[in-house]
């Protein structure tokens, strides 16, 4: 539940402890089925699927509010608003207590009756006529008083003067909340008895004869809500209660008596005690016909029964569950099985619990429950190629498959145009029909990929996405219409987000993350054995794993809080959830934070038996993973140095390995990249070395046609052979900002961090070598609490800088023993404003004002016999509160759109308030190659920080400095106290 939700159910759980029927403490149930609760909830707050929980557990009382409904608390700390008249005390007689609707005798004991109505609505001579008389309860008030109609008179009552009574006349069709009814058909009487009773209108003809169920009674009127058509207020004399209840025909015997399913349980009634009862209305039963009694229902009109063996009326075999022979299940109706009716792999009329179990058959991707298996294997086993496509040529299957597109377009059309009720059957038949159809008929990774991309360019996310909000917010049309709808929808967005990165950037664009992350948080804390829960938030995390994998995604993530919404299902025990929560948080969190995504045994054991398991399949898939993701996902989880020791010794090398030689491009692109992640380490680097297989698979790999190949394998190769003495880099969390590689991740330009949080900009256009930092970072909580900020410097006081391991100020030793001095050209004691103090250290929020080249001197060098020149600075983190804010003492104004010139230069004068935790490179702009942004990258891995220095050893540590500064894209900000930015995270 959201933080303000149960503050409000907190509230209102306070306002007292006398609830009407219910004590503060009572254990309460819901016994009514799930419609009845959607229906009773109506006005009183409302139903969300969250409350599925009401109807399988027990809650606590807590509290009322202030319109009297009943605040209950269940165990997984879950607080709901419910009707009073949908709950039941549980482990007590509620025999006796009184709710809307029941009839009741008022106390004929007047004196009594006086006294009790003190403090409880006072006493009226008047109410004397109402005294040993029998009324109905009217309402129920918070304090237990009840307003009471006595003979068109309306008061209110002390319950103590009251006792429970049948209803006038026997109650034999006294009517309760939840009844199912059938309404009159003839519309005169109808008409004529409404006066007086909550009146006619024209729209409550289409109600005439049809059944629906009470859901409000008052004294001299009831709501009934009939499916489809709404809910009225009819004169209960125009209603009749199913004392019959209402059953289902099973079988007509020859002398026309007929067996009536009704709750369970077969009855032989006469057909003259029958009524029908079907949506067009209800009429006497007719002697069956002989044709009748052979035949079938029409398809799509069944009503299956799973739990009774039968014989099927027309093929004579056993259609129930105990395996006796063939078929499926039997219609209680005609008698014949699935396999007769032709729907035998079709969705069975299941209430809203069979419908969202099916949500997860949709994604052939995890195998869950064994309860599950028929649905898995009913989705999956739609999914084979159709033989006229398995003889087809790679380019007629090609050509065919494109012959799908302009239908899948015209199908993204239709859902993007039609917003209403009546268009609901025909856009999910449509959608399975040309989205769905070929997604089964077509299980190749490259022709799914083909298609996804297409929905990706026609707007198909966002249409998918807006359709699923539309069916999602209210009652469009029937129940189960919808609810399919719903499958066939949320299938659709887990599938193709599985099949291409394209329709995941679009799915990022299209709020579908909002959806799912708010499934994960109303079930935080859930019963996640509950077959709904479970596959509603497995369909979540599935979908938010496949969408992390897009690095354009990773503010989306930021804005919805992921990494919160995710972090509780790190520790449940179900490895069907527990495995995407840990993979989709390895694309997320940073490497400050890569403790969450430290695995157990039993994770590592799941991904690397998976990915034998698709190494040894056909497809290259496993239990709904591909090796491509899985290799994805290790190079994640590599982030992790523990992570890297527990995989490594339980064979992912050996893996990725395999998938570099056997797999496709991409797949041979991403086990080239998990592979640099985990050759980090020293001690698996040097077991890579010595392992040729390895080194020559990647060797090959540098010589492959896909640059994107050749590149991974490259940059694997480099830091297969970079040496690791030198003591102040951490080559883990080098990165290169230029951009793009900026653009590639989908990173913003700029960030927040620290506590108060405080912008700052990414250092695009530069390449971040990272240093090794002191453990009092940790200890300080400098990651989460100190703000970013950049220094710039010259080339020739990075070794002193390095040694010495802080910044130092004007005045203040090296530690060579040189005193530092303000640069020339710069502030000075004989030079400055009135006030100016130019013995601080000078930091920027903003990589421009800090890489000017009065702060960052540019310098030549040489490489390969070019020349270049280049600047560096300091990325570092600074303690808040130890710095002064101040205005730019530069030339040159507007430096930085992101911040103003009041406030663009930070100075200290303490010690110890800034760490440096990375160094900064940057070809001149105006001298940089087209490809510079691959060099630079390269760069990274070869130059180090040794750059061929000037002669000249002067520091800018302290000196505002003057200079021109090239203009920034500007993006948005975002606050995120886990951001998904830079901070010693990306390999």
């Amino acid at each position: 539940m959201g933080n303000a939700l149960d503050a409000e159910l907190g509230r209102i759980a306070q306002v007292g402890v006398s609830l009407g029927r219910y004590s503060k403490g009572d254990k309460v149930k819901v016994e009514h089925d799930l419609m009845t609760l959607q229906l009773l909830q109506r006005g009183h707050g409302g139903f969300t699927l969250p409350m599925l929980e009401c109807v399988s557990t027990e809650g606590t009382v807590e509290g009322v509010d202030q319109d009297g409904d009943i605040v209950v608390r269940y165990p997984s700390g879950n607080r709901f608003c419910l009707n009073p008249d949908a709950l039941t005390k549980v482990g007590g007689d509620d025999s006796t207590a009184l709710r809307s609707g029941d009839w009741v005798r008022v106390s004929d004991d007047h004196g009594r009756v006086q006294r009790q109505q003190a403090g409880h609505g006072g006493w009226n001579n008047d109410m004397a006529a109402s005294l040993g008389k029998v009324g109905r309860v009217v309402h129920v008030f918070p304090d237990r008083d009840m307003k009471v109609d006595v003979g068109g008179r309306v008061w209110c009552f002390n319950p103590a003067s009251l006792t429970k009574v049948s209803a006038p006349g026997g109650g034999g069709n006294r009517l309760s909340v939840g009844d199912l009814v059938k309404i009159d058909g003839n519309a005169s009487r109808v008409r004529t008895m409404q006066e007086g009773h909550g009146g006619w209108v024209p729209a409550m003809a289409a109600s005439l004869g049809q059944v629906g169920r009470v859901v409000a009674v008052g004294a001299d009127r009831a709501k009934v809500e009939i499916p489809g058509k709404g809910g009225w207020l009819y004169n209960p004399d125009v209603l009749t209660k199913a004392l019959g209840k209402v059953g289902r025909v099973v079988k007509v015997d020859s002398d026309n008596d007929m067996t009536v399913h009704v709750d369970g349980t077969d009855w032989l009634f006469n057909p003259g005690s029958l009524t029908r009862v079907s949506s067009g209305g209800s009429q006497a039963a007719p002697k069956p016909s002989s044709a009748e009694k052979t035949s079938m229902c029409a398809k799509g009109t069944h009503q299956w029964n799973k739990d009774k063996c039968k014989v099927c009326k027309f093929c004579k075999k056993c259609t129930g569950p105990c395996g006796c022979g063939a078929g499926d299940a039997g219609c209680e109706r005609c008698g014949c099985c699935r396999t007769c009716a032709g729907e035998d792999d079709s969705d069975s009329d299941e209430d809203i619990g069979g419908l969202m179990r099916h949500l997860a058959a949709g994604r052939d991707q995890l195998t869950v429950l064994d309860l599950l298996k028929a649905a898995l294997e009913r989705s999956e086993g739609g999914e084979g190629t159709p033989r006229g496509i398995k003889t087809l040529s790679p380019e007629e299957r090609r050509e065919k498959l494109y012959e799908h597109l302009p239908k899948m377009s015209k199908a993204i059309d239709m859902v993007k145009s039609k917003r209403d009720g009546g268009s609901v059957s025909t856009i999910k038949d449509t959608l399975e029909e040309s989205l769905d159809g070929p997604y089964k008929t077509f299980p190749k990774k490259a022709e799914r990929k083909i298609m996804g991309d297409h929905l990706a360019n026609i707007g198909g996310a966002r249409a998918l996405t807006d359709y699923l909000k539309f069916l999602m917010n209210g009652k469009h049309t029937e129940e189960q219409v919808q609810l399919k709808c719903l499958h066939v929808v949320r299938s659709l967005l887990w599938n193709f987000s599985d099949a291409s990165f394209e329709f995941c950037r679009e799915l990022g664009k299209s709020g579908l993350l909002t959806i799912v992350s708010q499934d994960l948080a109303n079930f935080e804390g859930a019963d996640l054995k509950h077959e709904v829960i479970h596959l509603v938030v497995l369909s979540a995390l599935a979908v938010m794993h496949n969408c992390a994998k897009v690095p354009e995604n990773r503010h989306f993530f930021q804005d919805i809080k992921a990494v919160d919404r995710i972090r509780p299902y790190l520790q449940v025990e179900d490895l069907n959830l527990k495995v995407p929560a840990v993979l989709t948080m390895a694309y997320l969190v940073e490497d400050r934070n890569s403790s969450l995504i430290e695995v157990d045994d039993s994770v590592a054991d799941y991904v690397i038996r998976t990915m034998n398991k698709a190494l040894g399949s056909s497809d290259m898939r496993a239990d709904g993973y591909s090796v491509m993701e899985l290799a994805m996902a290790l190079g994640a989880l590599a982030r992790n140095d523990a992570n890297k020791e527990l995989l490594t010794k339980k064979g992912a090398l050996k893996q990725l390995i395999a998938l570099a030689q056997d797999g496709d491009s991409t797949d041979k692109e991403q086990a080239a990249k998990a592979l640099q992640a985990f050759l980090h380490d020293p001690d698996v680097k040097a077991q890579l070395k010595k392992d040729r297989e390895a080194v020559t698979v990647l060797n090959q790999l540098k010589e492959h046609e896909d640059h994107a190949v050749k590149k991974a394998a490259t940059d694997a190769m480099q830091t297969l052979h970079k040496s690791t003495a030198n003591g102040f880099f951490d080559d883990r969390f080098n990165m290169c900002y230029c951009r793009e590689c900026h653009l590639s991740r989908g990173d913003q330009d700029y960030y927040k961090r620290g506590d108060p949080q405080k912008d700052y900009g990414l250092p695009v256009g530069w390449c971040r070598f990272s240093l090794k930092v002191p453990p009092r970072a940790t200890a300080l909580g400098v990651f989460q609490k100190w703000h970013v900020a950049f220094h710039g410097t010259t080339v020739g006081a990075l070794e002193s800088i390095l040694n010495t391991g802080d910044l130092i100020k004007a005045g203040d030793k090296t530690m060579e023993g040189s005193r530092l001095s303000e640069r020339d050209g710069h502030y000075k004691d004989s030079w400055k404003p009135e006030g100016f103090d130019t013995k601080q250290v000078f930091v920027s929020p903003s990589i421009h004002y800090a890489g000017l080249p009065a702060y960052a001197k540019p310098s030549s060098f040489t490489h390969r016999g070019t020349t270049y020149e280049a600047k560096v600075a300091l990325q570092l983190y600074i303690k808040p509160g130890s710095y002064k804010v101040a205005a730019s003492t530069v030339a040159r104004k507007n430096v930085d759109k992101k911040f103003s010139d009041s406030e663009i230069e930070w100075s200290t004068d303490r010690h110890g308030v800034i760490i440096v935790y990375g160094l900064l490179v940057k070809l001149d702009e105006n001298l940089a190659m087209a490809w510079k942004g691959l060099w630079l990258c390269i760069f990274i891995a070869t130059v180090g920080y040794s750059v061929a220095a000037p002669v000249g050893r002067e520091e800018a540590l302290s000196s505002p400095m003057d200079s021109d500064a090239e203009d920034a894209d500007i993006g948005s900000d975002y606050s995120y106290d886990t951001n998904f930015e830079d901070t010693r995270q990306r390999i």
